[in-house]
């Protein structure tokens, strides 16, 4: 790029104004940071914690904004792009076809497949890939702060302290890299000096669990207690004031983090639930909104006093149901409620229970006639079968049929949601 181009660009007022008109003040300053970055650099990626940091906005101030800037851009191919931009780009030179196969050139020997080093397809630039791997997990900066932490604020390879690394600054090392396939997610992530990310190469090692025995319980901790409190989790230097990881001079299986506050995690809130539940399927590509209904699901979900690590694994099983299912919905917290206590059983050293007891009209007869249920004449069988449910307060199968209705059969919905609750959907229960 020319310098006169990276001084410089066009900005049509009066057709500016035409399309801004509704947005805020800071909205504005936001859309015009990302068109300058756009100028610079090409189309931005369609990814909320990058757009943020062009924006110069904090995680929760860029989601409330997000909707109405990112309606002045199409989203192509993982990257926002808009038709203007790109033509007054096109117009002054920026992009450059010999450019950027030179580009593509110099990288593919890192970059390239074994198709591409054949000759069968050109090799993806990084972004590209970065994308991609984006598109298969992402991760938070809270939660790349909660690691770092977890890990003693260490390079979990050669062990040397953040604090006397240049710029103080760890790298995000991809276990997995992701030119081989691997993903965003914090699961594929460890710190790492730069010095020992670049040596990495194609080795898959995953040092964590050496340098930092326990570090999952910690990170798990760590993201339940900002989930608690409301706040993002505190950095490296919040670190020593509270739960902190004393530490050794080195890391690895002879100087590993010290001693820690083995204590179980503590109970999510309801507020606590839903809120991570919403970033788990934002990073799986889901939009979920909490209605009034998903509020009294999450407080039927808070009251089994569940941690972190449970609700995760009761994601996982969901998340594992709607891919079975072949159903693309969110995880909503009615959803989640159903796998509540295979999640526990696990967590508990235990098996996940057996066969329900309404899984044969025997058992739903048996429960009937321990609970006194009668049938009536002309009762469909499962009608009866979910006034036994109800009957039985038994909240996760009540939690499953009220979704798996919600789901599958949103006629009758409000049906068995009252049958099951005594109420209908958004009313309070007494």
């Amino acid at each position: 790029m020319s310098k006169k181009n990276d001084t410089w660009m066009p900005l049509y007022i009066g057709d500016y104004l035409a399309d801004t008109s509704r947005l805020t003040t800071e909205q504005h300053g936001a859309y015009l940071l990302i068109l300058m970055d756009y100028w610079r650099n090409g189309p931005p990626l369609d990814d909320d914690e990058e757009l943020a940091t062009i924006a110069k906005l904090s995680a929760a101030q860029w989601r409330k904004h997000a909707p109405k800037i990112r309606a002045l851009f199409r989203s192509t191919d993982g990257r926002l792009v808009q038709k203007r931009a790109e033509e007054e780009r096109e117009r002054a030179g920026l992009i450059s076809d010999k450019r950027s196969v030179a580009g593509g050139k110099g990288a593919a020997s890192k970059w390239k497949t074994p198709d591409e080093a054949s000759g069968k397809t050109p090799a993806k630039t990084r972004s590209q890939r970065l994308a991609e791997a984006r598109a298969k997990g992402r991760h938070t900066q809270a939660e790349w702060d909660a690691l770092r932490w977890a890990c003693g604020n260490r390079c979990v390879c050669c062990g040397i302290s953040e604090n006397d690394l240049e710029g103080g600054a760890l790298t995000k090392d991809h276990i997995v890299p992701i030119y081989q396939g691997g993903d965003d997610s914090i699961h594929n992530i460890q710190p790492s000096c730069r010095n020992c990310n670049s040596r990495k190469g194609s080795d898959t090692t995953d040092y964590r669990e050496t340098a930092a025995p326990g570090w999952e319980e910690r990170l798990a901790e760590r993201l339940a207690n900002a989930c608690q409190n409301g706040s993002q989790t505190p950095g490296p230097s919040q670190s020593q004031s509270h739960n902190t990881i004393p530490t050794s001079s080195g890391v690895g299986t002879s100087h590993g983090v010290g001693a820690v506050d083995n204590s179980a995690p503590p109970p999510l809130s309801a507020d606590a639930i839903g809120d991570l539940l919403v970033k788990l399927e934002a990073d799986r590509g889901k939009t979920l909104t909490l209605s009034s209904r998903a509020r009294e699901a999450l407080l039927r979900i808070a009251d089994r006093c569940i941690d972190v690590p449970t609700l995760l694994r009761a994601h996982a099983l969901a998340c594992a149901r709607r891919v079975a299912d072949k159903d693309t919905s969110p995880v909503n917290p009615g959803f989640l409620g159903m796998f509540i206590d295979d999640a526990l059983a696990e967590r508990q050293g235990g098996a996940p229970p057996g066969a329900d007891w309404d899984a044969t009209p025997e058992g739903v007869q048996a429960k009937a006639d321990a609970l006194g249920v009668k049938r009536d004449p002309d009762e469909h069988a499962i009608v009866f079968r979910l006034r036994v449910i109800a009957a039985s307060g038994d909240q996760r199968l009540m939690d499953r049929e009220v979704s798996k209705a919600e789901r599958m059969n949103p006629g009758e919905f409000e049906r068995v949601y009252r049958i099951m609750y005594g109420v209908l959907p958004g009313q309070v229960v007494a």
